[in-house]
C-alpha cells in the first residue's frame, strides 16, 4: 500500500522486523511542488492551488513524520501547463480562446512549445 516493492516486504517477512526506512515509489511522473493542502480532506480544487513562481527546497526532510492522508508535494505533469500571462488593455481583444501561441521558455529558449489558449481570466487591475 505504501509502494514498496516486492524485495522491500520479502525482506521486512523474511527479517520479523520493522524497516524503519522505506522507499516509496511512484508509478507518476512530472516535478514535484510543496503541497498546499493540509491533507486529503483539503475541498481546495488542485487547479486553483497556488504553484510557487521560483524553485524553492520542500519542507520535508529526511527523518520528518507523517500523519496518514497528509499532502506531503505534489506531483505536475510537465505535458499539460498552464502560463499565466498579463495582457495589455489595448493588446486584449487581440487574444481571444482558441488561438494559437508559441511559448518560450527563459531558461530554455530552444525548448519552445505550441498551445492553444483554453482560458481567459477576465481580471482588472490598476496600476
Amino acid at each position: 500500500m505504501l509502494g514498496m516493492g516486492n524485495q522491500q516486504v520479502s525482506n521486512v517477512i523474511r527479517t520479523g522486523k520493522p524497516s524503519y526506512k522505506v522507499s516509496v515509489f511512484s508509478n507518476y511522473s512530472g516535478h514535484i511542488h510543496e503541497s498546499n493542502s493540509t491533507g486529503m480532506g483539503s475541498n481546495q480544487p488542485e487547479a486553483m492551488q497556488q504553484l510557487a513562481v521560483t524553485t524553492e527546497e520542500l519542507s520535508v526532510k529526511e527523518g520528518m513524520y507523517v500523519q496518514k492522508g497528509q499532502n506531503i508535494f505534489a506531483v505536475y505533469n510537465p505535458n499539460r501547463a498552464w502560463a499565466l500571462l498579463n495582457i495589455f488593455t489595448g493588446q486584449a481583444a487581440m487574444v481571444k480562446v482558441g488561438n494559437k501561441v508559441r511559448i518560450t521558455p527563459e531558461t530554455n529558449p530552444a525548448d519552445d512549445f505550441r498551445a492553444s489558449i483554453s482560458y481567459i481570466e477576465p481580471v482588472y487591475r490598476s496600476r
